[in-house]
């Protein structure tokens, strides 16, 4: 009698415990609500936009920030002479001579012009070049052999954008001052280093 009723516990046991396992499973892959936490990378990007009056007179260079995110600008000139065909050629050339707006700031060392203020996406510069005032650029003719060849300067304007906010991993410096080296007060750069 005993052996039937340890059976009989026993067998109730696995019942129980068979009972169990669809409860025991649905507890066990139990899922909570998925929630996104997306993060956006942010996208930063400029353009330079140029008008002119003539093939050799710029009236005006400002800057397009086309990123997501506010930055501060700034504008490299290099210049050079390019021959009939476009080819840049290896002639010693000197930057013309122009004013810019107050709005910017040159750095003395190069022809690199920081605009002061940060702009939001897609807002753009004023322009570089103080009201009125102009850009001329120059042509000269060399005559060898008999040929004369044309040259045209050319002035490229490189555009850069960096953000506007935020600081580096190494301490709490905004990024423009750490890369650019330039000096802020408030959000206006006010020096370059």
């Amino acid at each position: 009698m005993k052996k039937m009723i340890f059976l009989f516990i026993g067998v109730a046991m696995v019942l129980h415990g068979i009972s169990m396992l669809p409860s025991a499973s649905a507890f066990m892959i139990h899922k909570t609500d998925v929630f996104s936490n997306s993060l956006t990378k942010a996208l930063i990007q400029c353009d330079v936009k140029e008008e002119t009056e003539s093939e050799t007179t710029k009236t005006a260079i400002t800057v397009e920030n086309n990123s997501t995110i506010k930055v501060y600008l700034r504008v490299r000139l290099v210049t050079y002479w390019e021959d009939s065909k476009e080819v840049a050629v290896g002639l010693p050339i000197s930057m013309p001579e122009f004013d810019i707006s107050g709005d910017w700031i040159k750095d003395e060392d190069e022809y690199t012009y920081y605009y002061k203020y940060p702009v939001d996406p897609n807002g753009e510069t004023t322009n570089l070049l103080a009201a009125g005032d102009t850009i001329v650029l120059n042509v000269d003719d060399e005559e060898y052999n008999g040929v004369t060849y044309v040259y045209n300067q050319v002035v490229e304007v490189i555009a850069e954008a960096i953000q506007a906010e935020g600081t580096t991993d190494t301490g709490n410096v905004p990024a423009v001052v750490d890369a650019w080296g330039v000096t802020l007060t408030g959000d206006v750069i006010t020096g370059v280093n």
